[in-house]
């Protein structure tokens, strides 16, 4: 449990596994986390790291430069995909929110699902592929989608 402090998770033993991050606590992962909770708490998924099922709750925060898989971004929490990032399957719930901002890298999101209430605001070098849209997903000038579907209710 990080309650406020930092916690460093690196070298190919290092992970992270059924941490709860709160406080303002800041855990960054140079290799792997796995079923960790954020509550206003941020988590730094560093280039070549990994992060999988983790909860993203009020005033949590990820950031994503490494790869995301199927995590639960629930209200007041946020995920930044930034400098060649990629998440997939993420579940983006109502009040959560996932930031594709583009920038010297492609960031990536495929597969996720955005649920009524959620969003996804996708910018200029940003690519959203193959997502379900039940919630609200915002592409601006240069942002990129591929696949993706709206749903009834989406946006």
């Amino acid at each position: 449990m990080v309650n406020g402090g930092i916690q460093v998770i690196e070298g190919p033993a290092g992970s992270a596994l059924h941490d709860t991050v709160t406080n303002g606590g800041v855990e960054v992962v140079f290799h792997f986390s796995q079923y960790s909770t954020l509550n206003n708490g941020t988590e730094v998924v560093w280039s070549g790291a990994y992060s999988t099922n983790n909860l993203i709750n009020g005033f949590g925060f990820e950031l994503v430069l490494g790869s995301s898989y199927s995590d639960q971004i629930n209200s007041g929490g946020a995920q930044f995909v930034v400098s060649g990032g990629r998440v997939s399957f993420e579940h983006i719930n109502s009040g959560g929110v996932q930031l594709t901002p583009g920038g010297f890298d492609s960031e990536v999101a495929v597969e996720d699902q955005i649920f009524a209430g959620g969003g996804v605001i996708v910018s200029a070098g940003g690519e959203d592929a193959f997502s379900d849209i039940f919630g609200t997903e915002i592409i601006l000038s240069g942002g990129n989608v591929l696949g993706t579907i709206i749903e009834r209710g989406g946006t």
